[in-house]
């Protein structure tokens, strides 16, 4: 029998044909961030206005620093949602005049070295000074071997993490940017300056002890990136045009960028691009969502992938990206709030904050 379509029904065929193809181009249905939650709980006992970030060893364990007012404490979570221990910092990290204040940054070596970087600074008037950094490892007690001054002031050290091969990098920047490498004791191999329009770096962690780093420049839509070998010789640099990024080490030495043109400096217009162990790009993919001008985001790299987290014009957006750039799946929930900071754990990754927008309590997600 032979069925003829009415016009009707051929417009309503070839509109269902076209969606079904959408479908296929994107070759991703909707998703909910709840779907990849594995647990999440909130910590009524803790509190964030010291914490600046966290690191997961190799067991699992989340390591934060968390602190109300002027006390800072180490913080350990289990992969179980149980808090292990909470131990104040020890008198010598606080802060010897002209310092009145401490900020903490986490790293976690191959090995499961804990380390601390304790950053000092003071306030005259409206304006900030930095008063150097200390460094220090600390054990699952809470005790740690005697800080060691690293850095003199001038800059702010903000940026810290564990190398490949059981030494740290410490990164700083206000005129010039500094860039450090020590030893598993802290003490120091080398130290290099860049110019003083390269602020807010951030790095990862290559092979054989290597690094990437990327910088803004200063006032204009530029950013550096840099691959420096164990030994400190810049192997690579290449410039890419946008205002923010974060990086992430992918397998076989690749550097992954994730990276925000925001355009007339209006909103976010956000693209995650891999670089191979020459600084040669592989692949570019755009990271589509409403995002606003100057929000916060990371990019973190799990052992299956590459894990954008962002805060959107309306809740929380994430996404994971398979090393190969095809994306796996991506998820926008407003009911929640940004998160502070994600940690990767394996497959898996921590999310702090990420609550529900009525929510201001100190919040953990553990997702995959």
């Amino acid at each position: 029998m032979l069925l003829v379509l009415s016009a009707s029904a051929k417009r309503a065929s070839l509109l269902l044909m076209l969606l079904a193809g959408a479908i296929c181009v994107t070759g991703q249905p909707a998703d909910t961030i709840n779907r990849h939650v594995i647990w999440e709980k909130d910590f009524p006992n803790l509190h964030s206005s010291v914490l600046e970030n966290g690191v997961c060893d190799a067991e699992g364990f989340l390591w934060l620093m968390a602190g109300d007012q002027m006390v800072a404490r180490l913080v350990r979570i289990d992969p179980t949602r149980q808090v292990l221990t909470a131990f104040e910092m020890a008198p010598a990290f606080k802060p010897e005049p002209p310092a009145d204040m401490a900020y903490y940054r986490l790293a976690v070596s191959p090995a499961g070295r804990l380390a601390v970087l304790a950053r000092y600074f003071h306030w005259v008037g409206r304006a900030m000074y930095c008063d150097g950094a200390k460094f220090a490892l600390l054990a699952r007690d809470g005790v740690s071997t005697a800080p060691r001054a690293v850095a003199g002031p001038a800059a702010e050290y903000k940026g810290f993490f564990a190398l490949s091969d059981e030494h740290f990098m410490i990164m700083g920047d206000q005129e010039p940017m500094v860039v450090i490498r020590v030893g598993p004791a802290g003490d120091p191999t080398w130290h290099h300056t860049f110019s003083e329009n390269w602020v807010n770096p951030t790095g990862a962690a290559l092979e054989d002890g290597a690094s990437c780093i990327v910088s803004p420049a200063y006032g204009a839509p530029q950013l550096h990136l840099i691959r420096l070998s164990s030994s400190g010789v810049l192997q690579s640099r290449v410039e890419i045009a946008a205002q923010r990024a974060e990086v992430a080490a992918g397998p076989g030495g690749r550097c992954a960028v994730l990276y925000d043109r925001e355009p007339a400096l209006r909103r976010g217009e956000f693209f995650l691009t891999s670089l191979d162990a020459t600084f040669k790009r592989e692949w570019t993919a755009p990271v589509t969502f409403p995002a606003p001008q100057g929000g916060v985001f990371q990019l973190i790299a799990l052992q299956d992938g590459y894990v954008v987290v962002a805060m959107a014009n309306d809740g929380l957006f994430l996404a994971k990206y398979r090393f190969d750039g095809q994306l796996a799946w991506s998820a926008l929930d407003p009911s929640r709030r940004y998160a502070d900071f994600a940690v990767a754990s394996g497959e898996n990754f921590y999310l702090i904050g990420a609550g529900p927008k009525e929510n201001y309590l100190f919040h953990v997600v553990f997702a995959r």
